[in-house]
């Protein structure tokens, strides 16, 4: 599994997408840990075009970085973004938001992960038969 974000090419050094992994329990810290601190954070709830839930976080002290946690099932992954200079502040935020709403989980397993998986399409023999 991974998360699909839709990152426009412009925006490809300035947003950073995590891993898909397991749920994190503090979206906060996760964030943190990623670029996304401040002396003091603000968090809200949105959530994706497909209605998975996100964490989103920011700086109350600062306008260039913006953080969101998506969370699917027991999993998530984070999507930090930074400003450049140039851009002005709200427009930028409203568009890092709509790339966020655009999120959405890959579900396809691109490697077995079981023998059930490795053995598929193979007819075994029954036990006892030549």
């Amino acid at each position: 599994m991974k998360l699909i974000v839709p990152i426009p090419e412009a925006w490809k050094a300035v947003v950073l997408v995590t891993a898909l992994t397991a749920a994190h329990p503090s979206p906060r810290s996760f964030l943190a840990l990623h670029g996304v601190s401040a002396q003091r954070l603000r968090s809200s709830r949105t959530e994706t075009a497909e209605g998975w839930p996100v964490t989103v976080v920011e700086a109350e002290d600062r306008d260039d970085v913006l953080g969101a946690y998506v969370h699917i099932l027991d999993y998530g992954a984070g999507i930090v973004a930074r400003r450049g200079a140039a851009e002005d502040a709200a427009t930028w935020r409203a568009a890092v938001l709509e790339l966020v709403r655009q999120a959405r989980p890959d579900f396809q397993q691109h490697e077995a992960v079981c023998l059930a998986d490795q053995l598929d399409g193979v007819r075994l023999a029954p036990r006892g038969a030549p």
